[in-house]
């Protein structure tokens, strides 16, 4: 793929990296709904760790430290990743749940 192609798409690298670590969370790390907070909380730490371990979790990682003395966007892109997605899962499954009673 061409470089003009990827920042068309994304305009940064910052960009790029963190819809890699969205589509990884979404795809590897799903936020689980059991019905036991601490089961949930045991069961989200699991995936994450998982996850974490994996070679191309490791490469981001040591993609966002390179670029983060350079980028102070990058830390905030991927507080805001997980921000976002916690947000977003909890949300709609607290409509879910209240719906059902």
């Amino acid at each position: 793929m061409n470089k003009t192609t990827l920042y068309r798409r994304w305009g940064t690298k910052e960009a790029l990296m963190l819809d890699a670590i969205r589509e990884r969370a979404v795809t590897n790390v799903p936020i689980p709904d059991t019905g036991a907070l601490r089961d949930d909380l045991l069961a989200l730490v699991r995936a994450a760790i998982g996850n974490l371990l994996t070679p191309e979790v490791q490469a981001m990682v040591r993609a966002g430290i390179s670029l983060a003395p350079y980028e102070n966007s990058v830390a905030a892109m991927v507080d805001s990743c997980w921000t976002e997605r916690l947000a977003v899962d909890g949300g709609d499954r607290r409509t879910r749940r209240s719906a059902s009673r």
